[in-house]
């Protein structure tokens, strides 16, 4: 994603003295939605690590626990 956003911004600096509104408009838009998502990915990719180390260290525990599967853990 962040090649194909490299490549339109490079496409639209070489052209942008020749566009028109409507083009400019509809590159801004997708740039606008493109970086959105962006930004959805990485507080999502950010929340994902936060949360797994937490929920390991909760399975590490189950698993200790359950006396068929502590003797993985002695």
């Amino acid at each position: 994603m962040g090649a194909e956003i490299e490549a339109n911004n490079k496409r639209y600096a070489e052209e942008q003295d020749s566009v028109t509104k409507a083009v400019e408009d509809s590159y801004l838009k997708v740039k606008s939605d493109k970086s959105f998502l962006f930004h959805v990915l990485q507080v999502r990719l950010s929340r994902l690590r936060d949360l797994a180390s937490t929920q390991l260290e909760a399975l590490e525990a189950f698993l200790r626990s359950d006396r068929r599967l502590s003797v993985l853990y002695c």
